[in-house]
């Protein structure tokens, strides 16, 4: 539990700043080609900064996960467990820094194309079902959390199922990421890709409902706070 605890804050941080990070050089340094055309640039704009959005979250979430899985593999058959700072002890011994981010490839090819899909699918399906469907706008906020928990995880569970094996192997030589792939082929046919999907959908489709939810909150709040703000200016001017 202490684990993601301790790195979802930076996951989602990450991932909110990292777009806004990406709409703001995209604003302001536009590329050539693209401006006016209406249909294409929103696009390209999504997924520009959504990317950018999923690799600040890898660079932020590997250690965190490293930690956690450890953790979890340690605590197996009731064994005795190491508190979060002694594994990152024991990793950082054992490897260097280094040994915190085994699995920095495979989290890379899983928060890109998966944030940009994440993003993509809140704001599409939320806008449609508020403009379409005529839903409030904290029931078309739900519609869209769930769209894009589902979109973020169902085409990269077998991905993330590559980075758990790579987290927890014994050894550098043992933690390729192709090798693990045979491996599981081999060993468990394409479903050993996808264990544990319908726990890891559950999962993500819950938070995914509370962070955009809270998101949308709170950005209210901060729209609610600039208006007063604003008005009490007038009022003094």
């Amino acid at each position: 539990m202490v684990g993601p605890f301790l790195h979802l804050g930076a996951a989602v941080g990450s991932s909110f700043a990292g777009l806004q990070a990406g709409y703001y050089l995209w604003d302001g340094y536009r590329p050539m080609g693209t401006a006016g055309d209406s249909r294409i640039e929103p696009m390209l704009r999504l997924v520009f900064s959504g990317g950018i959005g999923g690799a600040a979250c890898a660079f932020a979430v590997t250690p965190g996960e490293r930690v956690k899985v450890v953790l979890q593999m340690q605590g197996q058959g009731g064994k005795k467990t190491q508190t979060p700072l002694q594994t990152i002890r024991t990793l950082v011994t054992a490897g260097g820094y280094r040994s915190l981010y085994v699995g920095l490839q495979a989290t890379i090819l899983r928060e890109v194309p998966g944030t940009i899909l994440w993003f993509g699918a809140f704001e599409s399906v939320s806008s449609h079902a508020e403009a379409q469907w005529a839903l409030p706008r904290p029931v078309a906020v739900l519609c869209g959390a769930v769209a894009a928990g589902l979109s973020f995880w169902l085409p990269i569970i077998p991905i993330d199922t590559v980075k758990v094996r790579q987290q927890t192997a014994n050894s550098q030589a043992s933690n390729g990421a192709m090798e693990i792939a045979k491996q599981i082929m081999k060993t468990r046919g394409l479903r050993g890709f996808w264990a544990g999907s319908s726990t890891i959908l559950a999962r993500g489709i819950l938070l995914d409902v509370f962070q955009f939810s809270g998101a949308e909150r709170l950005r209210n709040m901060q729209q609610s706070k600039k208006s007063l703000g604003s008005e009490r200016c007038e009022q003094c001017g």
